[in-house]
């Protein structure tokens, strides 16, 4: 890696390795270290490998444009115009790529840099032998004795001695990978009554059911069903719903309102799945996220769920949660009220009679104003991650009223970031959709703030 990051031609290092062996966070660690040799920036894209829907090579080069400064107008529709202005914008740049959870050799072949001031690193499955000039590095499994240690952590120094064959046993059923590795520890740690041979028999007997398609390795996969098996019906739940989230980014209030629970219900069941090793806390933050395998597996067992009423019901919870928060953290909602009808709406004041009639998700949204988003920057910046989220899902669940909603406090939010231009994109779009189900008054609001965003917006695009 060292050779790599000094070399003068085009960079690009492949690490693979099976799932749950650790790439992903080898690559991050690797990323971290080099912060100081690329100046010009570090990107991380999520191929999704695992999902049922990995990520198309336009829609990566389309996020990886927006993080490079180019508005969402600016951003080419054809995947070769959209590699012309990325190879460009990086030329001579000394910027470090990821490429996370690679499908193919297809799906990065158009992300690659021609700059030889670039670092590229992907990770896969696979080796990608169809790249040319690349450096290939393998992830091996953990060794025993590394394995052996990390269920000795778990289980803590007397039961790791007493228990020492058992544990090696588990370590070679987990193939000595470190995600599989944590699962069974946290089942042993959270489970002191559950014998290390009882684990095995349910790993063998879950091992030999799973079909060889399984996404993941068959040693992860066994070991997150019995996890799953051994955690409450209300855990269950809460594993299941949590995959609603557009992001693996979670919180007890977040969880409470997808399990209709208490906020401190809600703690509770993220710390059940924090010993189980099914959610992981990040930092010293009150938020957790989870390995994208246990997403994809949470997903499947969503879409296993008998109540898709509950469910459908449970993801315009979220959504008027994540709407609700933003306004509860941001300052969008403290401006006048306009005195004319061409001047700006505050977007508090959309809220007609004749709208509301009938609709009362407004009324229900509920209130997280002491909820922090530790590391996410402004008040501004906190609202935008989490309107974004609820824009996704919004268009999800076809509610084309919350989505023009969004996007009028999406170009707010901007606004207040100094990002003129996307605040005018944002409310170019709420005003279609306004128009599209034939609300003059959300429409008229879009339009109304549009004014006021584009005349800094055209000041910025003339100097």
């Amino acid at each position: 890696m060292a050779r790599a990051s000094r070399a003068s031609a085009p960079r690009t290092v492949v690490l693979s390795g099976p799932t749950g062996v650790g790439t992903t966070s080898l690559a991050v660690t690797l990323a971290r270290q080099l912060t100081r040799d690329f100046p010009g920036g570090q990107f991380f894209v999520n191929l999704r490998a695992n999902s049922d829907r990995p990520l198309h090579p336009g829609a990566a080069m389309g996020m990886l444009l927006g993080a490079l400064g180019v508005p969402r107008d600016g951003i080419p529709t054809e995947l070769e115009a959209r590699a012309r202005l990325y190879r460009s914008l990086l030329h001579g740049r000394r910027a470090l790529i990821v490429l996370d959870n690679a499908v193919s050799e297809a799906q990065v072949q158009p992300l690659l840099p021609v700059s030889s001031t670039c670092l590229v690193m992907i990770t896969s499955r696979q080796p990608l032998t169809g790249l040319t000039a690349v450096q290939r590095l393998q992830v091996e499994p953990l060794a025993e004795h590394e394995a052996m240690a990390v269920l000795g952590r778990a289980v803590g120094p007397h039961r790791a001695t007493a228990q020492q064959e058992q544990l090696r046993h588990l370590a070679r059923l987990c193939g000595r990978l470190p995600l599989a590795l944590r699962l069974v520890g946290g089942m042993l740690a959270g489970h002191p009554q559950l014998p290390a041979v009882e684990l095995s028999k349910r790993l063998l007997e879950v091992g030999r059911r799973i079909a060889p398609t399984v996404r993941g390795s068959v040693q992860v996969h066994a070991a997150l069903a019995v996890a799953y098996r051994l955690l409450r019906p209300a855990a269950q739940l809460a594993l299941r719903r949590l995959a609603l989230s557009p992001e693996s980014r979670y919180c007890a209030e977040m969880t409470s309102v997808l399990t209709e629970c208490t906020s401190t219900e809600g703690t509770a069941l993220l710390n059940e799945l924090a010993v189980s090793g099914l959610v992981t806390p990040i930092g010293d933050s009150e938020f957790f996220t989870c390995h994208e395998v246990v997403r994809a597996f949470a997903e499947d067992r969503l879409r296993e769920e008998s109540d898709p009423v509950a469910k459908f019901a449970a993801e315009n919870r979220l959504l008027d949660w994540l709407i609700h928060t933003a306004i509860s953290i941001s300052s969008v909602y403290e401006q006048p009220k306009p005195t004319t009808v061409s001047g700006r709406f505050a977007a508090r004041e959309l809220r007609s009679p004749v709208e509301d009639a009938g609709s009362v998700e407004f009324d229900r949204l509920r209130a997280a104003s002491g909820m922090e988003l530790g590391g996410a920057g402004s008040q501004e910046g906190q609202a935008l991650r989490l309107l974004r989220q609820a824009l996704v899902l919004a268009k999800r669940l076809g509610d084309k009223r919350k989505e023009g909603y969004v996007l009028l406090y999406l170009g707010t939010a901007n606004e207040r970031l100094q990002r003129h231009q996307e605040g005018v994109d944002h409310y170019l779009r709420s005003a279609a959709v306004f128009r599209e189900i034939g609300s003059r008054t959300g429409e008229a609001a879009a339009l109304g703030n549009i004014a006021h965003a584009a005349a800094p917006a055209q000041r910025y695009a003339s100097s």
